[in-house]
């Protein structure tokens, strides 16, 4: 069976900062955001904005408990990256989704709509490194998912 990990990175353009955290699953087969939340200025070294991610997508869980209060979860998550409203997290922003299997981590760009949130660009346009790339090879895939992003 596949392990998959999960997750995104959000690129603030004013704030020229980068939030990276994981995404885990819960029973019932959503994904909710999850720690570390991390964040980082855009101008940060390749190889440690890499590291981060990787590190985000190790902490990813699965089969977490379903969440009785979905408020609640998005309380924790915006007080965790220091947000007051969910419709801070798209001022001014992209955002990527990452996923990692067990040969493969795919990077998907996604289009900002605003108070709809991020959404699959269609026509999808993913883009792929092998696990065991170096880092300036996931960070290239990164930099190239960035740029897709509507």
């Amino acid at each position: 069976m596949t392990l998959v990990k999960q997750a995104v990175i959000y690129k603030f353009t004013k704030k020229k900062k980068f939030l990276i955290h994981s995404l885990s699953k819960v029973q019932m087969g959503a994904s909710i955001a999850s720690e570390p939340y991390v964040w980082l200025n855009d101008n940060v070294q390749k190889d440690i904005l890499v590291q981060t991610l990787l590190n985000a997508l190790d902490e990813s869980k699965e089969n977490l408990p379903n969440p009785e209060n979905w408020s609640l979860i998005l309380k924790d998550f915006l007080n965790g990256i220091g947000f007051k409203r969910q419709s801070d997290l798209y001022n001014h922003s992209i955002s990527v989704n990452v996923i990692r299997n067990d040969d493969v981590i795919i990077f998907t760009p996604m289009s900002n709509n605003g108070s709809k949130g991020f959404l699959n660009i269609v026509p999808e346009k993913k883009s792929q490194v092998g696990v065991n790339a170096s880092f300036e090879d996931i960070a290239l895939t990164l930099e190239k998912a960035l740029d897709n992003c509507e």
